[in-house]
């Protein structure tokens, strides 16, 4: 556990913000090309940016996040991205890799923009679809200019000049937006139109059967003059014309070029068969088609368009499953290409190496010694990132879905749990396995720590297993999940379970009663990792969420990042690595919450105390990195000093604001620090984790004021409060010397605040005295009368 990650822990949210990733793209809606560069409209994995300048080996270039970019446009140096969440986006890519953002404008989501001059027009869709006309004049600050609605359903649009084409499947709609406060719709035409393109006074529409071709030099009467039927069915079908070739692409028939000069009689020049074609953009001498099962682009030569001919492809990593980081070096499984080794120190982020493999699904490194689960079970030597090689295999660990290594055994969910020695890779050996019981025949998620084995089943079971036998591991006790469950990670005695409905929280030293909360999420939980009081969580469609398990009876959510699809999580330092259609790099930024002021401090039932624990070293090295000890700290106050916890909140430096309130009956200790540290003494092993200072912070209840013993700030206060909370026996208040605070003096005799310190100490400390006696009986009485527990609960935490 690093030391910014409990500080964010102690200090409140956190913010992932996406700082790099991985050539990807989890699907292909939209494409633009300006030269040798091509964008790419990704949904949640937002805009991708290739060079395409070698067609033989387009690569990727740059990328921008964005939440679901359905659609880009470029115009010069500036790109158009629709955003179904955040609007329209306009982006400086004067260097494409690295495009900046220069203004949005929100009120114009959609899934669809086309830009011609200075307006930029994009589609939408639901209550209010239709076409928004936004100005981009000012790309700093784009407004929108007026807006024309249809129930329809805009799939694409294209526009000419002021004139919008608008394919709304069921027919076309030309809208006149030459006055853009107050657009017209100037016809309808076309029976079916998934798209079109307009161009040499003839709009080409897409359908299912083909390309009709329409005359709309009168844009209020379109005419049809001809059709094009492809041989099969057309879905996903999607044109563009250059010169007197239109190329049109379908999914079930590849690319195609057809000659259109006689405009009236289309003819089939050449065919090449790409699969899963869905969007087609012409650059020069070659054509670039996107395709949707993998997402890629494919180059395409078409200087002779009778001669169609793939030159290039660029098919980024698709199958991400696990990621396993070690110093700058990460390695991810990939289901298709296997091991990838990416270099992810901060400005040379690059894939470096990798090496095949047939799916594999886990990966875990120790050093540069790589364990990958695939068809077989790998020990791979990556002391040279770009060469990794071969150090040995067993079909032992074939298939297998999870992996840790612990010194030179190594343990995988595989028929419930199977124990290999990898002292020598070359001769891998079986050591053990457990069954776990017919419940446990498909495992899924694995975590180590010490002596015990969990495993997560697809049957919506978590498996404890005994491990300090390795060639024997023992079923020691199972939980029900309900639903499948897929990752686990364990801090101490408690699991953290990822499931088809959210995350578990299970206490896995309790036989009757281990589940102790559920964290609720709308997708599946492919992996969890925690780190201090930090759950990370890689969720199913909504990406990486952060969830804070302080309280293990009430996680919260903290901070999220939505992403296409993501499947494994690690943490690592200030950064999280997400296995998402590619590897996702985060980096997690606190976000100090504004404290509430202390509001109330006298001494009476009813009334507030603030008590500042100081916690662990002064590094805040080791600091609150235990979330029950805020549990502990309630029960302290409430047990021993008739106090019950209102409230905790974080501090900003080390340590913890509690507040608290006395009971009916209760009263405030006559000094909390003194009385902190004597049941901090009393309780060694608390007392070791949370350290003994504690003072006494207030706020103004009169016009005096008392600087406490400690305290950092001087608080305003009466003398009967200043007197009571701070001043021990034989100490009155006295004015300090600048007069404008007030601290506590040895009597001399003769001071006339001894009266009103009687008046008001003695009947506290009465009160006191008693409700100490009397907890001290009840403690007594219980300590003898009862068994004491055969572990104490702070050695939850025990490494």
């Amino acid at each position: 556990m690093t030391t910014l990650l409990m500080m964010y822990a102690v200090i409140g949210a956190v913010s992932p913000k996406l700082e790099w990733r991985s050539g990807m793209m989890s699907r292909m809606f939209d494409m633009a090309v300006d030269g040798t560069t091509t964008y790419v409209a990704t949904g949640p994995t937002g805009l991708q940016v290739l060079d395409t300048s070698n067609p033989a080996h387009p690569a990727p270039l740059g990328w921008y996040a964005t939440r679901n970019a359905l659609s880009v446009d470029v115009s010069g140096t500036t790109a158009y991205v629709a955003d179904t969440e955040e609007g329209l986006l306009v982006l400086d890519v004067s260097t494409p890799s690295k495009p900046v953002l220069l203004g949005g404008e929100p009120a114009a989501s959609g899934s669809y923009v086309r830009v011609s001059g200075s307006v930029a027009y994009v589609a939408r869709v639901g209550t209010d679809s239709g076409v928004v006309a936004v100005d981009v004049s000012d790309t700093s600050s784009p407004s929108v200019l007026g807006a024309y609605t249809d129930p329809g359903y805009p799939s694409m649009i294209t526009v000419e000049g002021t004139t919008v084409f608008s394919a709304v499947y069921s027919t076309v709609l030309v809208i006149d937006f030459s006055t853009p406060s107050a657009p017209a719709l100037l016809s309808r035409f076309s029976g079916v139109a998934y798209c079109v393109e307009v161009a040499n006074g003839l709009a080409y529409v897409g359908t299912m059967q083909g390309v009709d071709t329409y005359n709309v030099s009168s844009l209020a009467a379109p005419h049809r003059i001809a059709s094009f039927r492809t041989p099969s069915a057309a879905y996903n079908i999607d044109i563009q014309v250059a010169g007197q070739i239109a190329y049109v692409v379908a999914q079930d028939e590849g690319l195609l070029s057809i000659d259109v000069d006689e405009a009236t009689d289309p003819k089939l020049l050449g065919n090449v068969m790409i699969e899963d074609a869905k969007l087609v953009r012409v650059a020069g001498g070659a054509t670039l088609v996107g395709t949707t099962t993998p997402s890629s682009v494919v180059v395409v030569d078409v200087a002779n368009p009778v001669l169609l001919k793939v030159v290039g492809v660029f098919a980024p990593a698709s199958g991400a499953r696990k990621v396993h980081t070690v110093g700058d070096i990460a390695y991810v499984a990939d289901q298709v290409k296997g091991l990838l080794v990416y270099n992810v120190s901060k400005g040379a982020e690059a894939l470096v190496g990798s090496y095949v493999v047939d799916g594999a699904q886990a990966v875990y490194a120790v050093g540069t010694t790589v364990y990958l689960c695939g068809g077989r079970f790998y020990v791979l030597d990556a002391t040279t990132p770009s060469l990794v090689t071969l150090l040995g295999a067993s079909d032992e660990g074939s298939w297998a879905w999870d992996v840790q290594v612990v010194g030179t055994t190594a343990y995988l969910s595989l028929g419930c749990l199977t124990v290999l020695d990898v002292s020598r890779p070359s001769a891998i050996k079986l050591l053990g396995k457990s069954t776990c019981g017919q419940q446990h025949w498909a495992p899924r998620g694995l975590k180590v720590s010490g002596n015990t084995a969990c495993v997560t089943s697809f049957q919506g079971s978590l498996a404890v297993i005994d491990v300090s036998t390795p060639s024997a591991p023992a079923l020691l006790r199972s939980y029900s999940t309900n639903v499948s469950s897929w990752a686990v990670d364990v801090v101490g005695t408690i699991a953290f379970v990822g499931t088809d409905a959210g995350m578990e929280i299970i206490n896995i030293s309790s036989a009757t009663t281990g589940h102790l909360a559920t964290f609720p999420t709308s997708e599946r939980v492919f992996d969890v990792q925690v780190e201090g009081t930090v759950a990370f969580l890689a969720v199913q469609q909504s990406g990486l969420q952060l969830v804070d398990v302080s309280h293990l009876s009430a996680p919260a959510l903290m901070g999220e990042y939505p992403t296409g699809g993501p499947q494994g999580v690690f943490v690592q330092g200030n950064a999280a690595f997400l296995a998402d259609v590619g590897l996702w790099v985060f980096a997690l930024t606190a976000m100090a919450p504004t404290p509430p002021a202390p509001t109330l401090l006298v001494p009476v039932p009813g009334s507030t105390t603030v008590i500042k624990g100081v916690f662990g070293n002064a590094d805040c090295g080791a600091f609150f990195a235990d979330a029950i000890l805020v549990d502990m700290l309630k029960d302290l106050f409430a047990e021993l000093l008739l106090l019950e916890v209102a409230e905790v909140h974080p501090s900003y430096a080390c340590g913890s604001v509690v507040y608290v309130v006395p009971v009916s009956g209760g009263v405030v200790p006559a000094h909390p620090k003194r009385e902190m540290t004597r049941l901090l003494n009393e309780q060694p092993e608390l007392s070791a984790l949370l350290g003994t200072e504690f003072t006494v912070n207030v706020a103004k209840v009169g016009d005096a004021e008392c600087e406490l013993p400690g305290a950092k700030e001087t608080i305003a206060l009466t003398k009967e409060v200043c007197v009571a909370l701070s001043c021990t026996k034989g100490y009155t208040l006295s004015q300090a010397h600048n007069k404008t605070s007030s601290v506590c003096k040895p009597n001399d005799g003769g001071d006339s605040n001894n009266k009103d310190y009687l008046y008001v100490v003695i009947p506290i400390v009465c009160i006191v005295a008693c409700a100490i006696a009397a907890t001290v009986a009840f403690i007594v009485y219980r300590r003898v009368t009862e068994q004491p527990p055969a572990k104490k609960t702070v050695d939850f935490y025990e490494e």
